[in-house]
């Protein structure tokens, strides 16, 4: 599958512009020099379109490969799925809506509809689409985005000025989400509890008798 979805399908261009040929290993000088002019090429293309329908097939992707059905041409579906999912109008679309979470998503306090786990979810996620189409933000920076973020919710300053006197959690992101983590689930914890202790108490208490009239 790898020669059959290389970017490059002529072995003869030149090689400053082949990734493979600057990977000097074997497998990259195999799948660079692999001829896509022969029946064997026509045969693994044909196989691979085969595990793209099987895959495709009865979902919005269909549309995009379903016109290379006759031909069973593998390589085409594969490189309109690239360009259609990974082509600049999508990256662009992707890093927009990360940042878009990045500027409106909040911490304010647990509630029912919105726990911290969602909120740090879509924060990583949100850092992760960004990476990913060369977007990297520095640990330091999420950090201190993570701080203001949960400046909203008052139980969390003592934690947040913890870590950013921490030389090591405020340079280190999954470890300052893991120890907000762990403040705002003992914080829990302790509401859960103590509701239930004030009831107790309040129930253990003697009505006030009427004064006689």
């Amino acid at each position: 599958m790898s020669y059959v979805t290389r970017e490059f399908a002529d072995p003869n261009m030149d090689p400053e512009g082949d990734p493979g040929f600057l990977q000097p290993d074997v497998e990259s000088k195999l799948i660079r020099r692999a001829s896509m002019y022969d029946d064997d090429f026509n045969e693994n293309n044909k196989r691979v379109w085969l595990m793209f329908r099987a895959v495709a097939h009865k979902t919005d992707a269909w549309q995009i490969i379903k016109d290379f059905a006759r031909a069973q041409n593998g390589r085409q579906a594969y490189l309109s799925l690239i360009s259609h999912f990974k082509g600049r109008g999508h990256v662009s679309r992707i890093k927009t809506d990360a940042r878009n979470v990045l500027e409106r998503i909040f911490w304010k306090g647990t509630s029912r509809s919105f726990t911290f786990d969602t909120f740090v979810s879509r924060l990583q996620g949100a850092y992760h689409d960004l990476a990913e189409y060369g977007d990297v933000r520095t640990d330091e920076s999420k950090v201190e985005t993570l701080l203001t973020k949960v400046s909203g919710d008052s139980s969390l300053s003592s934690a947040c000025t913890f870590i950013r006197n921490d030389a090591n959690l405020s340079a280190d992101f999954i470890a300052a989400i893991q120890y907000l983590s762990n403040e705002v689930l003992a914080r829990n914890r302790t509401m859960t509890t103590n509701p239930t202790r004030n009831i107790s108490a309040t129930s253990r208490r003697e009505s006030p008798r009427h004064k006689p009239i």
